[in-house]
């Protein structure tokens, strides 16, 4: 990974509010044609609740929570059925559009579990449609960094924030003039067919109107990937996430989050 190998921890006051994993492979129509009432009953015990929704192309803007509804529409996957299955809480969602298969939460406490969950609809899809490769597999991680949460409401980002990251925000001659803020980097990753793509901006809370950072990081690779291999991508993908948030928060943010061992 292009980012500094850092030891992992586990922050007790996260800023992460939400994970996402895709799989994208050639278009099985019979995903669109017949319900997918095999694929369900793989999922049901855990994702009981389900939706179902015609998509469009939709995007939405970094940092915010993407309701399950609209899961299918960000991803973009074009016209066509989105199947949604959730859990009981609403907090996991599967979706299974003729292009892809997607699960997201707002509940993330760590890779090892989220990998496990993941496995269901995968197993799930290889089962009941056996795609024949995988063209696009990604991983997004979008952190939105409220400093009343974590017990540094009156600290300078330029003190929480690395200047790789802040730009003019953090600079002590610019900082309280800066209104808004958005960069976006697409950087390659060390196997030349992996690329991460990180979006840093000002948000505001929305029940607060606290000003918030957030750090949209979206971890891919768009090279022909045999099925059998998704899960070790996934993982390969995965070791650059925490690395590029510890690489851009500085000392403080870090101590201030509270990270206790693996």
């Amino acid at each position: 990974m292009p980012f500094p190998p850092t030891q992992r921890v586990l922050y007790r006051r996260k800023p992460l509010q939400q994970v996402i994993c895709q799989i994208r492979f050639p278009t099985i129509l019979r995903i669109d044609t017949d319900l997918p009432a095999d694929f369900q009953d793989r999922l049901r015990n855990d994702f009981p609740d389900f939706t179902l929704a015609s998509e469009v192309k939709f995007g939405f803007p970094a940092g915010e929570q993407v309701p399950p509804e609209a899961l299918g529409q960000f991803l973009q996957a074009g016209m066509g059925r989105n199947y949604s299955f959730a859990t009981r809480d609403g907090s996991w969602t599967v979706n299974l559009t003729r292009t892809f298969v997607a699960l997201s939460t707002t509940a993330y406490e760590r890779w090892e579990g989220f990998r496990e969950r993941f496995g269901l609809p995968l197993r799930a899809l290889l089962d009941v449609y056996q795609p024949s490769f995988f063209t696009r597999i990604g991983l997004r991680y979008v952190d939105v960094i409220k400093r009343s949460a974590i017990g540094v409401a009156d600290v300078p980002w330029r003190d929480l924030l690395s200047p790789t990251i802040t730009g003019m925000l953090g600079s002590q001659v610019t900082a309280e003039e800066v209104e808004s803020f958005e960069s976006v980097h697409e950087i390659r990753l060390p196997d030349g067919n992996g690329r991460t793509r990180v979006i840093a901006k000002l948000g505001r809370d929305a029940d607060t109107a606290e000003t918030t950072f957030v750090i949209d990081s979206d971890f891919f690779d768009t090279s022909r990937t045999d099925t059998e291999h998704a899960i070790e991508k996934l993982d390969s993908l995965h070791s650059g996430a925490f690395d590029l948030i510890r690489w851009v928060i500085t000392e403080r943010l870090h101590e201030a989050m509270e990270p206790q061992p693996l």
